[in-house]
């Protein structure tokens, strides 16, 4: 007998142009028979195009050895949406009935530009004195952010002081300050010494991950080297 449609998934529903998707089905069959070959319908901007396939490639990662197709996007525009299907065949050859049409979304990749600033709203390396400012702008323009996430990292290992006077050690890759903004336009964050406690002469990774509408992300890093300006002072005092 024919078997019933096949269940089927993709390595991922939201694309980046150029990105390899792999579509997979496992054949469903009500004789017990083997898939022997199978009908692949792939519809872009309104036209569609079948593909037999006899020998279904497998894939070797898993153990119930789906039926995998692999179809690459290099070429598309960004925008492009990819419907396709599938049915497959047993020891009898006859088609089954069509898997539901499942649905790919193809875009350009996210991306993110990172500005760490000074009071005057110059790029700075390196940092004599606060606030600072931390800008980044969500793109393509395509697309939109829905949400930004900031980690600030040590680069050193010193000893410092926390809130209440207790010592307490810094290490090599330690976060030390991290928040997320829900925010959907550029992110504006202004960094003062309330919001942060950094070290002299210590450097520090500043990363920012966006996150886009389409489910796409990225990150941006900037280095900062602390470089205060010291200051010595004597106290005046009677009792």
């Amino acid at each position: 007998s024919k078997p019933a449609s096949p269940t089927t998934w993709s390595s991922t529903t939201t694309a980046i142009v150029g990105e390899e998707v792999i579509l997979y089905w496992v054949h469903n069959a009500e004789d017990g028979s083997n898939e022997s070959k199978a009908e692949l319908e792939i519809t872009m901007n309104g036209s569609s195009q079948t593909y037999t396939i006899d020998n279904p490639e497998k894939d070797s990662d898993k153990d119930d050895t789906n039926s995998v197709y692999k179809l690459s996007t290099s070429g598309y525009t960004e925008g492009t949406t990819i419907l396709w299907k599938v049915r497959t065949a047993g020891i009898s050859g006859e088609f089954g009935e069509w898997s539901i049409q499942r649905k790919i979304d193809v875009y350009a990749p996210a991306t993110l530009e990172l500005h760490v600033t000074n009071n005057n709203g110059n790029d700075i390396s390196s940092l004599t004195s606060f606030p600072f400012y931390i800008i980044a702008i969500g793109g393509p323009s395509s697309q939109n952010p829905i949400s930004y996430y900031v980690t600030i990292i040590s680069n050193g290992t010193y000893e410092t002081i926390d809130e209440i006077g207790n010592v307490k050690i810094i290490s090599e890759g330690d976060e030390v300050y991290s928040k997320f903004y829900d925010i959907s336009t550029e992110m504006l964050l202004e960094i003062t010494a309330g919001s942060i406690d950094l070290e002299n002469n210590i450097t520090y990774t500043i990363t920012c991950m966006v996150t886009m509408d389409t489910g796409l992300s990225t990150q941006q890093s900037k280095e900062l080297k602390i470089a205060w300006v010291d200051q010595d002072y004597e106290p005046n005092a009677e009792i």
